[in-house]
Order: structure tokens, then C-alpha cells, then sequence
């Protein structure tokens, strides 16, 4: 089986689409989809649509509407007035809904309507641990997908049962394991987070504030990939979409032209494809999860010890 994987990485996720263009035209197809913080809401579209050519002309055109309205609608003045108040993010998440609703079609509720397995992370803050949705086909995604993509104190948290649900990407941003979880053999791991490579210095609140969440949200990256490359019968190809490095998460100016980026990152890698691989450890052991209606604690195999 194949899966793309899709990290967060805010306004960077335009080169995801680009990429997933490239992949598309080679006969790369997933047949499910993973994803955190912005990656879940690419990976909820291609389940949404499908990669034909209607699916991936509507994922081009959602990225090129996208504005920063949309996402972070409150300016710098709203926003301070918010944070005096002791409100639980800088904007508020309405906006963020409409905009993600839109692009699902009606007829869509749970996850057993996507015309593929999505699968989507989110932390909860109460417990600070990683819970996985797309389990259950009953449960509806569009709470999950939002969860996912809330980044802690630029967006709320979202309610869900008893946690307090914010991005996936806090804990994994990431999520190749879950793609081998699920039996993947063969993962297309869409990178748009920090690489270990250096920034230029950044300068004013917003880009600094901007610059120390992508911090945050990819400080697992080397550990997640170090994980999902240990099983030596799985093929993982890690596209690391760099371009556009030094631009704020938050900047949705250059969707264009990162789209175009991430297309040709892709499409030349795929001229000649490194598919990385480790030797395969010993068989871990299973801790039980934590489970919740729709839900259940995602628990990675360097943390399963104790034995259900």
C-alpha cells in the first residue's frame, strides 16, 4: 500500500499541493492519507476529492484563494485586545471554520464517507498526549481536521469529548509511523517543516512568534523519521520542501509560487527517487492506548513498553 504523509508547516503547505501535482502525473497514488496541523487539512481534501484532475484543479484553486484572513483574520490591534483579555488564542476560530467547511463537500460527515482512509493527529493539552482520528468510519472529521490545525495561541483550542484538542504537530509532526501502522509499504513523506538547515535571523514579533511555533511544531521531525525508517521491508521517500524558507508561516502572499516550488522539488527528486531504509529492530511492546469515542491515544512503537 501506498501513503502520503503530510507535515504541518502553515502557509508552507501550498508546496504539499505542489508536490502532490508532481506525484500525481508519475502514477503515484495513495491509497490513504496522513496527515497533521496543515498536512491534515491537504490530506482531508484529497480525501474529500480524490487526485483525478477535478480533485487536484479544486486543491489548486483553494490554495490560491487562500488569505491570511482566512486563517489568522485578526489584526495586530484585535488581537492584543484579545490576549488583555485572557482569551485562549490571539484569533478566533470561526474564520478557520468557514474556510475548511467550504471546501468539504455537504454529502461528506464522517470518515467512512471520504473516498479514502484519512488519518489526522491532534495533541490534547490536558493530557499532552497524541490522539489519532480516522479509526472509526462513524465519527465525523471536520472537529478532527480543525483540531489538527489549530496552532496553540494563534488559534483556540477545539473541545472534543473531555480533551482540549490543539495541533498534531505539537507532539508529531510527522506522522510516518502511523502510515506504517497502517501497512504502508511504500510512504511519501510531503515535508514542509524546518530541516535542520539555517534561517536567517528573524526579525519583528510576528516572524519571531511565527518562527518559534514552526520550532515547535517540527522539533520531532529527525526522531519521527529515525522511527518510521527502521522496518527494512517499508520504502519512505522524504520530499523536504524547502523552498520559500525564510517566509513567515503565517505568509499566504506566495502560494503561487510555492505551489510551483513544490511541484518542481518533486519532480526532481522523482528523476532519481532515494527511498531511505534501516535495519529492522526487535518486535516492540504493545502498551494499551487510551480510548475515546471516535478516537484513541496514538502511542509511537519507542514508547511501547508495557504489554496490553
Amino acid at each position: 500500500m501506498i501513503a502520503f504523509v503530510m507535515s504541518g508547516g502553515g502557509s508552507r503547505g501550498a508546496l504539499q499541493a505542489g508536490a502532490i501535482f508532481a506525484l500525481r502525473e508519475a502514477g503515484i497514488v495513495p491509497d490513504f492519507v496522513v496527515g497533521s496541523s496543515v498536512g491534515a487539512l491537504n490530506a482531508l481534501h484529497l480525501a474529500c476529492h480524490g487526485l483525478e484532475e477535478a480533485g487536484l484543479t479544486r486543491l489548486r484553486k483553494t490554495w490560491e484563494k487562500v488569505h491570511k484572513r482566512n486563517v489568522f483574520p485578526s489584526n495586530p490591534w484585535f488581537s492584543a485586545f484579545r490576549f488583555l483579555q485572557g482569551k485562549d488564542s490571539l484569533h478566533g476560530g470561526t474564520a478557520l471554520r468557514k474556510f475548511v467547511t467550504k471546501q468539504v463537500p455537504s454529502e461528506m460527515k464522517t470518515f467512512g464517507d471520504l473516498l479514502m482512509p484519512c488519518y489526522l493527529t491532534a495533541t490534547d493539552l490536558r493530557t499532552q498526549r497524541l490522539y489519532l482520528f480516522g479509526e472509526s468510519a462513524d465519527s465525523e472529521f471536520l472537529e478532527a481536521a480543525l483540531a489538527s490545525a489549530s496552532i496553540p495561541v494563534l488559534h483556540p483550542p477545539i473541545p472534543y469529548q473531555d480533551l482540549q484538542l490543539v495541533d498534531g504537530g505539537v507532539l508529531d509532526n510527522v506522522p510516518a509511523e502511523v502510515a506504517m501502522d497502517k501497512g504502508a509499504l511504500e510512504i511519501w513523506v510531503l515535508n514542509v517543516g524546518y530541516g535542520g538547515q539555517r534561517l536567517q535571523p528573524a526579525k519583528g514579533v510576528q516572524e519571531i512568534f511565527g518562527r518559534t511555533i514552526n520550532v515547535v511544531l517540527t522539533n520531532s521531525l529527525f526522531k519521527d523519521l529515525d522511527r518510521a525508517m527502521e522496518n527494512r521491508n517499508v520504502q519512505l521517500h522524504h520530499l523536504h520542501l524547502s523552498a520559500f524558507r525564510d517566509v513567515s508561516i503565517m505568509d499566504f502572499s506566495r502560494t503561487k509560487q510555492m505551489m510551483e516550488a513544490g511541484n518542481q522539488a518533486a519532480r526532481a527528486y522523482l528523476v532519481s527517487p532515494r527511498p531511505l531504509s534501516f535495519p529492522q529492530p526487535p518486535s516492540p511492546e504493545f502498551v494499551a492506548p487510551l480510548r475515546i469515542p471516535g478516537a484513541r491515544e496514538w502511542v509511537s512503537a519507542s514508547a511501547r513498553h508495557i504489554v496490553d
